[in-house]
């Protein structure tokens, strides 16, 4: 018989004829069938809250149509029970994962009638995966202007059906905004971005029970505040001390600490002694996603860098205090009910850096006083 070696070329091009044969035939069908929504490797939680938000809508105009949702395999239990999409697939689905090297699968082609695109600045790994899927319509978010490259702006004319810029303007315009520029363009019907505003669908019955057990170890007769110290990257991080302050600020309390399991180093910094009215439960890498979201719920006020927690709690109409740096100033950050989020920084004229910081330290973040958060 043959060996693996010989037969793969041939099982390999039998797929990517297959695959080429079903998107040429599905090209000429009329109205979609089957609809995938793209988030792809790079976007952090944060980005995935603030689409979710937007799947309703997509299901009202893809009525009728198999719709289904890709994001990074580390994310997909945030929508799993989202009732507007047919399926949510981690992305692992769609290539093999060779170490460092990622092989598309050859029978994405013809996989999907249209590939949405939901990232704002796509790479050139994301025009790749949309290429894969060889399908009858694209469309996709073209990019900030000024961060877009060059050589990916010759590949949009190329691959796209339909590019959705996003305008130019300083500060840059929210996420919700681009969010809603690509659903419009698409024909979607949403007025503005309070039609977008992100939802949360727990899983029934596991995340509460859980949440609730955990809960009750803490003390019933004092605020309960939630503090996220940790953002996706530790420039993103403000000081040890300043938490510290501020709990000692506001006791007696309970200062619930939330994060993923790469967060417990700066857990390891934060010195809560001397503090006898400040009751400390570290809850760090004990949460899912999910989970995370049912104890912000609970919180009284949550406290913490630009993270997904702050997300989470703007979303979820909490009172909500955010330390946050120029990075992606108007991109991420300010946004929410004025009366119930503030989103505190130290004002300087390099805001829009998109995180490449040239200054000794992250001036914006770490020149925020502890007694601004505390007020």
């Amino acid at each position: 018989g043959m060996s693996g070696r010989e037969s793969s070329p041939r099982l390999s091009g039998l797929a990517r004829w297959f695959g080429r044969w079903r998107a040429w035939t599905r090209r000429f069908c009329g109205a979609p069938r089957r609809v995938l929504l793209l988030k792809t490797w790079n976007d952090h939680l944060g980005d995935m809250i603030l689409i979710n938000g937007t799947l309703s809508h997509y299901r009202r105009f893809y009525a009728g149509c198999q719709l289904e949702l890709a994001c990074a395999d580390n994310y997909v239990q945030l929508s799993r029970h989202c009732p507007h999409v047919d399926a949510v697939r981690p992305l692992g689905e769609f290539h093999f994962n060779l170490g460092r090297y990622h092989l598309l699968k050859p029978w994405n082609a013809g996989r999907y009638d249209r590939v949405i695109s939901m990232r704002r600045n796509p790479s050139k790994r994301d025009y790749q995966l949309l290429e894969s899927f060889r399908p009858a319509w694209t469309a996709a978010l073209a990019g900030d202007p000024l961060l877009i490259d060059p050589a990916l702006a010759r590949q949009q004319e190329e691959l796209l059906d339909c590019a959705v810029p996003v305008p130019a303007s300083q500060p840059p315009r929210h996420e919700l905004d681009a969010q809603l520029a690509l659903l419009r363009a698409q024909g979607g019907a949403a007025s503005g971005t309070d039609e977008l505003w992100p939802v949360f669908w727990p899983e029934p019955g596991r995340s509460e029970r859980r949440v609730e057990r955990m809960w009750l170890e803490l003390p019933a007769d004092r605020p309960a505040i939630v503090v996220a110290p940790c953002g996706s990257a530790s420039i993103r991080d403000w000081n040890t001390d300043g938490y510290r302050q501020v709990a000692a600020a506001l006791s007696p309390c309970t200062v619930v600490l939330v994060g993923t399991q790469r967060d417990r180093h700066f857990a390891k910094h934060l010195d809560w002694f001397g503090l006898p009215d400040v009751r400390v439960a570290n809850w760090i890498g004990r949460t899912d996603i999910v989970e995370l979201v049912e104890v912000i719920r609970k919180a009284d006020l949550v406290i913490g860098a630009e993270s997904a927690a702050f997300h989470v709690a703007v979303a979820l109409g909490k009172r909500t205090i955010c330390i946050a740096g120029g990075g992606h100033w108007g991109r991420f950050v300010p946004w929410g009910a004025a009366d119930r989020t503030r989103v505190l920084t130290q004002p300087l004229d390099c805001f829009g850096c998109n995180w490449k910081c040239h200054r000794p330290t992250v001036e914006c973040i770490k020149g925020v006083a502890p007694e601004r958060v505390a007020q």
